[in-house]
């Protein structure tokens, strides 16, 4: 007998090693294998009685001892094929995240037991209703965040009967539902997350590995707990960044559960006030279903929108100073958000508030600094215009305001003394819980969001402005919207509540532009220091992916490459827009470059 093993933490997919004839191991068992001289942990998944065709007879090295049976679930493993198949990585690269560095299981005397469910397609069309969990059918639910305490407690409640669950939410939210999780489950909660040291990681680990029935609460990492058997799947705020892995092969912990609680065949519940327009046009498609509309109650009685087109070359409008003299006069605490993500510099026109866009792609241009008007995504290169297109206006602010530059503003207006208390931040100010005695909230400039290079622009900015109208509504303070285009159609759609009108028109943009959720994006991104190899390896590369394109229908669309600097070194950047029913592993190629570095990053959430 043979078996395929894999070896974690490398860059390596399956290796066949002997089976000595007095030892029995089962898919999911971890083993010990000699490698290149060294005695290295691997995970077995699957067995053979006869070798693969390119491998010779007789020279197969031995499994040299079973260090636990049954570690790994039939799901787990399916999963992990899936994910490196999906998001073009090797096998090895994906288990060092289900089986983490320093974890040596004790030894079990029976494997246990295994889903039932074997491999299982992803692409379900299947519908689904708020009974799946009884059934244990896989299903996506999706709830309005005003109704996620009781649609969360009813759905744990459920699924304790039938095994354990993964429950996913945004760092800051796991002090709140800490006590929540333990009323419903008991001490049968486990945290598993970044924040743990390590010696804590690896012992919450093993506390999952023995448990029978258990609650895994973590960030992203706890989507790979080693449950026994998975009964359902929940995730709070489905649209929080911080499910995107930032390392090698960037997984996103939504997808990577969803896909998990289909090879599981359990449910999967997913809560968020503002859901991604992935989750909406599955809604739209029926293979998502949802349990209450997603409802926006706006009350506009304490928010403020300033046309920043009648105050030109001010950085705070006299209504903001007015907002913030008076939370300072009460001793109240004001927030000041603005954008220093992505680029410092873009092309607004200050008489209509028009952003200067790629006529290609529809995603605002980047100003070089040799005046020219570039798009970080196909490529498209011209002179920056000398008049607006929209207004034919020719006063145009070119720089977006920074985090000092608003400082030293306040300064000026004499917001400097001891007792003042304004806070300036970007992004990660509005992922902290808000202080309790908030006056008011100010957006600087609404319009750096819009003016990103990133087809998600509109999404993001109606995900922050329903966040922040939710928040400083709850707390009964202030907000003062500074733009110099308060009539565009997000801000409208929010201020208003009506969240059907916004989906609407973005899906009908994504499709006419052919993005996700109608495509797929994989970036690959060439590094090195030399400039015209860099060139001359990205071509090449696209050349290797248009004959893989051929072979499918419809066509791959590429964009680029779009070559930078940055730091020393040249990027040169390929965006490829994959079907949605072609997996990006089948046609991205992995390979190696000399004195080169590629990067290769499926769905990626930001592009600047």
């Amino acid at each position: 007998m043979f078996c395929d093993i894999v070896i974690p933490r490398t860059p390596l997919n399956e290796l066949t090693y002997e089976l000595p004839r007095d030892m029995e191991v089962a898919p999911g068992d971890c083993v010990r294998v000699p490698l290149r001289g060294k005695q290295v942990t691997a995970v077995v998944f699957g067995l053979r009685k006869e070798l693969p065709e390119c491998q010779v007879p007789g020279k197969l090295q031995q499994i040299t001892k079973v260090l636990a049976r049954g570690i790994i679930s039939s799901e787990l493993l399916c999963l992990v094929r899936w994910v490196a198949d999906y998001y073009v990585a090797s096998i090895g690269e994906v288990l060092s995240f289900v089986l983490p560095r320093g974890v040596f299981p004790q030894k079990r005397t029976a494997p246990y037991p295994q889903s039932s469910t074997g491999v299982a397609s992803i692409c379900s069309d299947g519908g689904a209703d708020s009974e799946a969990v009884a059934r244990q059918n896989f299903s996506v639910l999706v709830c309005s965040e005003s109704k996620e305490k009781e649609a969360v407690a009813d759905f744990l409640k459920r699924a304790q009967r039938y095994g354990s669950v993964v429950f996913l939410m945004p760092e800051r939210r796991l002090k709140e539902w800490r006590n929540l999780v333990r009323d419903i489950w008991g001490d049968g909660v486990i945290e598993y997350h970044n924040k743990l040291s390590p010696a804590n990681q690896r012992k919450a680990w093993l506390k999952a590995v023995e448990a029978e029935q258990v609650v895994v609460v973590g960030v992203r990492g706890a989507v790979w707990a080693p449950v026994k058997k998975l009964a359902g799947v929940v995730i709070l705020e489905e649209h929080f960044s911080g499910y995107k892995e930032e390392r090698r092969p960037g997984w996103h912990a939504r997808d990577v559960a969803i896909a998990r609680a289909k090879f599981a065949d359990c449910p999967v519940l997913l809560t968020d006030r503002t859901p991604t327009l992935e989750t909406i046009a599955n809604i739209k498609s029926g293979r998502f279903t949802i349990l209450a509309p997603l409802e926006l109650p706006i009350n506009r009685e304490r928010i403020f929108v300033v046309d920043m087109r009648l105050h030109r070359g001010e950085l705070l409008s006299p209504l903001l100073l007015t907002e913030l003299k008076r939370a300072d006069e009460k001793n109240r605490v004001a927030l000041l958000f603005l954008n220093r993500k992505g680029v410092s510099r873009f092309v607004v026109c200050r008489q209509c508030g028009n952003v200067l866009r790629c006529s290609r792609c529809g995603v605002p241009g980047v100003l070089t600094a040799d005046s020219r008007l570039t798009c970080r995504y196909c490529g498209t290169d011209c002179p920056a215009p000398d008049r607006c297109p929209s207004c034919q206006g020719v006063d145009f602010e070119y720089r977006a305001p920074g985090v000092d530059m608003v400082q030293r503003k306040l300064k000026e207006y004499g917001f400097s003394g001891a007792g003042t208390k304004i806070v300036v931040g970007t992004r990660k100010l509005l992922s902290q819980d808000f202080p309790e005695n908030l006056g008011v909230v100010g957006i600087v400039n609404l319009d750096t969001e819009f003016a990103l290079p990133d087809f998600r622009a509109r999404e993001r900015v109606w995900q922050l402005l329903c966040d922040v109208i939710n928040r400083v509504q709850r707390q009964r303070a202030r907000l003062v919207i500074q733009t110099y285009c308060p009539e565009e159609s997000v801000l409208d759609c929010c201020l208003r509540g009506d969240s059907a009108q916004f989906f609407k028109e973005e899906l009908r943009l994504r499709k006419e532009a052919g993005f996700p959720p109608y495509r797929r994006l994989v970036l690959l991104t060439i590094k090195g220091a030399d400039r015209e190899l860099v060139g001359k390896q990205s071509e090449q590369l696209r050349r290797i992916i248009e004959e893989q394109g051929k072979k499918i229908q419809p066509r791959l669309e590429i964009l680029g490459p779009v070559t930078t600097m940055k730091a020393g070194r040249f990027n040169a950047r390929l965006l490829v827009k994959v079907p949605t029913t072609i997996m990006p592993g089948k046609v991205i190629p992995r390979i190696k470059l000399q004195n080169s570095q590629l990067r290769i990053e499926v769905d990626p959430q930001e592009i600047v």
